[in-house]
């Protein structure tokens, strides 16, 4: 039996071509004899059979060359039809082998420098929770006796104060840890609501804003869109941003408390477009606005705002989780004197 079929990758895009469709029909070869006319060139490299070149003029074909993808003119062929010929396909391969080289940056950025930065981060925030241990004698003094006691009972307010403190460390060095673990992870790619995971981050925040007065706005829009990727590396992408976010309000709010002017740091996620091709989101912060030299480089280097080695790192690990997910980031000059940051957030749906 034969199977015939006329340009089945006509309602396809590029990723849908090469991983489902060319492995069916490499299935069903295997057990059917299968003629297919195509256009595609990813279709045509993407099966494991024999290749007929027909070329036509109006009503008359004809066989110009048969062969595999082991034949030169086979490929040359496939350049100079399907591709467009030569200087088409150089150009296009000169597009792509830019932007691999901009992915390279990132993606051969060095785990071991994050995983530095944040063993840095973690010594420094010890050592601020231990100074207060170390440079106080009478404490020392309670601790060196109680340590000699057979039944160890720790009944002193301070060192359960401390170990409290300590404790919530371990466990925020934990979740850290959590974090740069999802790099060595392949992605997980699933459908899930965005309305939801943003909503979870909100709630985290929350129970960390102490006296401080923010809120994050989420769009209503949102909640009957899913999309989908790793859940995972989008909640990290989220969470990375509206820390950021919050650091920035923190220092306008600093400064309007000075002034005198009441202030709330907020930050607003709003949906711009939703369409067959893109899923777009603003990501707006009422902070102290981004300068132009951070502004630049942010999600392609190491860069901060802040003193010191151990910083400058959390773009990179947004752009390299959105590169992965099929997403990009960049930043709007919003056009005003306000210091708003607004940043946008695109996912493609086509998974070209």
């Amino acid at each position: 039996r034969q199977v015939l079929l006329d340009q089945p990758e006509d309602n396809l895009d590029a990723n849908s071509t090469i991983n489902m469709l060319s492995p069916i029909i490499n299935n069903l070869q295997k057990i059917k004899q299968v003629v297919v006319a195509t256009h595609n060139p990813n279709f045509v490299l993407g099966v494991n059979s024999n290749i007929t070149v027909l070329e036509s003029i109006g009503a008359h074909s004809k066989v110009s060359l048969h062969g595999d993808l082991q034949n030169n003119n086979i490929i040359k062929k496939i350049i100079e039809i399907l591709e467009g010929g030569e200087k088409a396909f150089e150009e296009k391969m000169g597009i792509y082998d830019k932007f691999i080289e901009k992915l390279k940056k990132i993606d051969d950025f060095d785990l071991k420098q994050i995983e530095t930065s944040f063993r840095k981060r973690t010594i420094d925030a010890l050592k601020n929770e231990l100074q207060p241990i170390i440079s106080n004698k009478e404490l020392l003094s309670f601790l060196r006796h109680e340590l000699r006691q057979e039944n160890l009972h720790i009944t002193n307010k301070e060192i359960k104060d401390i170990t409290s403190k300590l404790d919530s460390y371990i466990i925020k060095m934990k979740m850290a840890i959590e974090d740069i673990s999802l790099f060595e992870t392949e992605p997980n790619y699933e459908e899930y609501n965005l309305y939801t995971l943003l909503v979870s981050l909100d709630e985290y925040f929350k129970d960390r804003a102490g006296r401080r007065k923010r809120i994050i706005i989420i769009d209503n829009k949102l909640k009957n869109i899913n999309i989908l990727g790793d859940s995972n590396h989008i909640k990290l992408v989220f969470k990375n941003l509206i820390k950021n976010s919050f650091r920035s309000t923190e220092y306008q709010a600093i400064d309007n408390l000075r002034k005198g002017i009441d202030f709330i740091e907020t930050i607003q996620i709003l949906l711009e477009s939703d369409n067959d091709d893109y899923l777009t989101l603003l990501f707006i912060d009422n902070g102290k606005g981004i300068s132009k030299d951070i502004e630049k480089n942010l999600y392609s280097e190491r860069c901060s705002d802040q003193p010191g080695r151990g910083h400058g790192i959390g773009g990179i690990i947004i752009k390299k989780l959105l590169n992965i997910n099929f997403g990009e980031i960049s930043i709007l000059d919003n056009g005003c004197s306000l210091n708003d940051t607004i940043q946008k957030i695109k996912f493609s749906k086509s998974r070209k």
